[in-house]
């Protein structure tokens, strides 16, 4: 099992920029500032439908397409499940160890890998994998070392390293399209759009083209250890640090348009039309306006590991001390409904699967839920 590298999420988390991206689930306790839509819908009632195991291993997920579920363990194993009914379509070793979540761009799945499970220090290489076989395709070295986040967009692969070093490849081919450097290591990563990539080293803010590795700004900021960074609809740049503070700054001078102060560090966020769903270490997931304002907040049971939107006005929230998942209705805050984990969930991730189904990541155990089950494995 990796000790050193952080957990991640695969989806842009609150992406998997990377990643937006974990551990057990949560009860809601009060609405907060409900937002000007009452809670009309009829809760949604998920079942557990299958599960998938292997043993004394740790999964991280993603999805490729509606159709698979796609498993990655600490020792760089790959595991495609049929996303209906469970079915194992194929498995691939890999070698080494796991150094980063799961990124995919619908035919192929990508992941670095790194000497050993054990988070031994060493070259790090980027691999390509047929999400449909579990073929191998093609293998890039990168430099630096430490763990891994991935990013794909536009017929591109971005992976980035603790230490500073940014590569880009055809996802394709693996050609490799350009390499960046900052100095100080990378402590957040997120894609704003197909044009502009935005990166965080201490508490400077990075924004580089994803064609050309190019920096087409530079922002100086007084937030201390930038630990999130994305983007508002109005196209700045969305900055949270360690320290709670979250702010909206433009891109081209660095102007703040708003800026929030939360009880913990900012942890995560999800762009959603006209705002962000953030997550804190004070143990609240919020909803915010283009304008900085709060429509509604919601306490967990505990810190919240990862938070997943499914179904289009559904968000899956996962958070320590308690063995359920909490889903909230994206527009209010409102609890929908609670599923039962199986297992402690120390490390878990998620990954929507569909317009309204997700699978759980629990340790070595891969769980889907879904209102209706096309078929059941328990």
């Amino acid at each position: 099992m990796i000790k050193s590298r952080p957990r991640y999420n695969s989806l842009p988390m609150l992406r998997r920029s990377s990643l937006f991206p974990i551990i057990a689930l949560f009860t809601v306790i009060a609405s907060f500032g409900a937002g000007s839509h009452a809670a009309s819908d009829s809760p949604a009632q998920f079942e557990r439908c299958w599960s998938v195991v292997e043993s004394d291993r740790r999964f991280t997920l993603a999805s490729s397409g509606n159709e698979l579920v796609i498993g990655a363990t600490d020792d760089a194993k790959l595991v495609a499940i049929e996303s209906h009914e469970g079915k194992k379509l194929w498995s691939t070793d890999l070698g080494g160890g796991l150094m980063s979540g799961i990124a995919s761009t619908g035919d192929m799945v990508f992941v670095v890998t790194g000497p050993s499970a054990s988070g031994e220090s060493g070259p790090l290489t980027l691999r390509a994998v047929k999400a449909q076989t579990g073929v191998p395709t093609w293998v890039a070295d990168l430099p630096g070392g430490g763990a891994s986040r991935l990013l794909s967009l536009s017929g591109v692969v971005i992976a980035s390293t603790e230490l500073g070093d940014i590569s880009a490849f055809s996802a394709v081919d693996g050609r490799l399209l350009w390499r960046f450097r900052m100095a100080n290591g990378i402590s957040a990563i997120a894609a704003i759009d197909d044009r502009s990539l935005v990166l965080a080293s201490g508490s400077r803010v990075t924004v580089l083209s994803p064609a050309t590795g190019e920096a087409v700004a530079t922002i100086e900021t007084s937030f201390t250890e930038i630990a999130v960074v994305d983007s508002m609809s109005s196209g700045d740049v969305l900055v949270g640090d360690s320290s709670g503070r979250l702010a909206s700054l433009s891109r081209t001078d660095g102007r703040r348009s708003w800026q929030l102060r939360l009880g913990g560090k900012v942890s995560g966020s999800i762009r959603i039309d006209g705002g962000l769903i953030v997550s804190s270490h004070d143990n609240f997931v919020y909803r915010i306006d283009a304008s900085g304002h709060v429509a509604w907040k919601r306490r967990m049971d505990g810190r919240i590991v990862c938070v997943e939107r499914i179904g289009g006005d559904n968000l899956v929230v996962v958070s320590l001390d308690s063995r359920r998942g909490v889903l909230l209705n994206l527009r209010n805050g409102r609890s929908t409904s609670q599923i039962e984990l199986p297992t402690e969930p120390d490390g878990a991730s998620v990954a929507a699967i569909g317009p309204a189904s997700f699978s759980v990541a629990l340790g070595g155990e891969i769980v889907s839920y879904a209102p209706v089950c096309d078929n059941k494995r328990r």
